[in-house]
């Protein structure tokens, strides 16, 4: 309404170096053109910004009630106002926007000037060519639980389970394999459904030699493919209340050897089922052969454990005498000191098969050799073992070796000394040349 009203007044032209008044009402513009006429200085206006961010008005634009006093023969000189003069700040309203259901697109209109308002006094700015103006919408309520899943995560669902029905039907079909295991994660609900499902055998404790455990089933050897994806699954299982879950899920381990695994195991190594206790007993092998320190270290606390029951200490160490780990050995020096002779008897034993050698009870001189042998690889043991004096310590000793590192070089406990040297040398340098790297040493 300002800008009108200033139109109205003074229309400014330059015409030879002076200013001319505005013409008469009878020969005012057209509406229209008086619009356009505004739009078009606005807008130049809007452009023209200087140097202190400011932006100033044409210089042929005079603002309504501008005086100044113009030299003689001279123009009058008019003050040239920003834009704050001629428009006033934009105000904020409490009145909120129009709600409405969708998007409004509106058509390209002339600019609005900053600062102007609409019929309920909320702030316009001017449009682009094309705006479309997206009304606030409120948060949605909650409708709890969805007791109906999106029609396509039903339809994957049951896609991978089908494909994991035809693999258990058809385990020897490689492409079903492989599709499995390339959804990963995604196919483990399906398989951990029904697990372990049918195995064609059912070992006891007192069974002999087991065999490997993915060859007992097609979901447990699928297990055993998807390797550390299956892994927090299968540890789920261990605490199972069903003895056939916590069975299957524990001898999994022996497949699934991840550090992960080692804390989780411990409590199976005291199952109240026999058979549970060997297959843990199978798994702490197969995970101390990578991280023996830490299955150790998390067995010793327990034995250390002043709240711990006896009978659960002595089974620990029972477990630390076939898992075969060297940090073990302080606890069972240790140990041969106690009051409870059960201990000190399964302490003594201990010491003999894991180092092979034969100091009986006398701990000063088992902290000795610990000290002198405590870098040592264990293997390294069993070869020093090789030229014993005790031929029953040879024999356990040769036939632990062959069995870890695969190779014989003729070694027999019963061979005469010289030819029992010239195996341990043999054996000494495969240990340089290959069992170290092997190892890990």
């Amino acid at each position: 309404e300002l800008v009108g009203i200033s139109f109205e007044r003074i229309i400014v032209k330059k015409k030879g170096g002076s200013v001319v008044p505005a013409p008469s009402s009878a020969s005012r513009l057209p509406e229209s053109k008086k619009e356009d006429d505004s739009v078009r200085r606005l807008q130049a206006m809007r452009a023209a910004v200087g140097a202190s961010g400011e932006e100033t008005p044409p210089e042929d634009f005079v603002p309504p009630g501008a005086k100044g006093k113009a030299k003689k023969g001279q123009p009058e000189e008019v003050r040239r106002p920003t834009l704050r003069d001629i428009v006033p700040p934009p105000h904020a309203s409490a009145t909120p926007p129009p709600s409405t259901a969708a998007a409004v697109r509106r058509p390209s209109v002339p600019p609005i000037p900053r600062g102007e308002s609409d019929s309920r006094g909320v702030p316009l700015s001017p449009p682009s060519t094309e705006t479309v103006v997206v009304p606030p919408r409120e948060p949605p309520t909650s409708q709890g639980r969805i007791s109906v899943l999106p029609s396509v995560m039903v339809d994957i669902d049951e896609e991978v389970g089908s494909l994991v029905t035809r693999f258990l039907e058809r385990p020897d079909d490689e492409r079903l394999l492989g599709e499995l295991l390339r959804l990963g994660s995604g196919a483990i609900p399906s398989v951990m459904r029904d697990f372990p499902g049918p195995t064609s055998i059912e070992p006891q404790a007192t069974d002999g030699e087991l065999p490997p455990v993915a060859s007992v089933s097609p979901r447990l050897r699928l297990l055993v493919e998807l390797r550390r994806v299956a892994l927090a699954p299968v540890l789920g299982r261990l605490d199972s209340s069903d003895e056939r879950e916590r069975f299957w899920a524990t001898l999994l381990l022996t497949e699934l050897p991840y550090a992960e695994a080692v804390a989780p195991l411990i409590p199976r190594f005291l199952d109240e089922s026999r058979r549970i206790r060997r297959a843990a007993r199978l798994a702490g092998i197969s995970l101390s052969r990578l991280y023996g320190g830490d299955l150790a270290r998390h067995v010793q606390a327990i034995i250390s454990s002043q709240n711990a029951r006896r009978e659960d200490r002595l089974e620990l160490m029972r477990v630390l005498v076939d898992l075969r780990i060297e940090v073990s050995v302080p606890t069972f020096i240790e140990a041969l000191g106690s009051s409870d002779r059960s201990e000190s008897e399964i302490a003594e034993l201990a010491l003999g098969d894991l180092t092979m050698q034969d100091y009986g009870r006398d701990a000063k001189k088992w902290t000795l050799w610990w000290g002198q042998n405590s870098s040592r690889h264990r293997v390294e043991w069993l070869i020093d073992a090789l030229v014993h004096d005790d031929e029953r310590t040879r024999e356990k000793a040769g036939d632990e070796l062959k069995n870890v590192s695969k190779e014989y070089f003729g070694y027999y406990a019963d061979l005469p000394r010289r030819e029992r040297e010239r195996a341990q040398a043999r054996y000494r340098e495969w240990w340089q040349v290959e069992g170290r790297h092997r190892f890990g040493r």
